[in-house]
């Protein structure tokens, strides 16, 4: 499971008082995001800390990321949150909860750090990502200058 206590669960621990800890960090760090962040930020931190907190999350409900890796791809800054963006896009830490302990805690791990990648981008703690470089077609011929044409005589 994605959440707190699936984290919890697959570490043998179901200490009330580390789920409360964990929880509250959670919630912290989502408060902190939101108040400060750009508005297209919003939907990403909440669906995150949301799959995060709530206890009975199953594997299916990731579905609600493919919008939140979606916007995080397009308009992040920094390069973070686009690789953890495109790593949860794809199946292969969902896959991991197929498998027994210790494996299953990957697909928290990495919603987890989608979470932690989304807060830094928020909050402006990422640096930005240099620029992309243009795309030139290898077909595209290089400008010729036209021959100056004469003027025209009046004469």
């Amino acid at each position: 499971m994605n959440s707190v206590q699936g984290l919890l669960a697959n570490l043998s621990t179901t200490s009330p008082i580390l789920t409360a800890a964990v929880t509250l960090a959670v919630l912290v760090l989502y408060l902190l995001a939101i108040r400060s962040g750009p508005d297209w930020t919003t939907y990403p931190i909440t669906s995150l800390a949301s799959l995060l907190i709530v206890p009975h999350v199953y594997t299916y409900d990731a579905a609600l990321l493919l919008l939140t890796c979606w916007l995080l791809m397009h308009s992040a800054r920094a390069r973070l949150p686009r690789l953890t963006a495109a790593y949860d896009s794809s199946p292969a830490p969902f896959l991991f909860s197929l498998a027994d302990k210790p494996y299953s805690i990957v697909a928290f791990l990495s919603t987890a750090a989608l979470f932690l990648a989304a807060t830094a981008e928020s909050l402006g703690l990422l640096p930005p990502a240099p620029p992309r470089p243009t795309r030139v077609s290898r077909n595209a011929s290089p400008p010729t200058s036209s021959p100056a044409t004469p003027a025209a005589d009046p004469g």
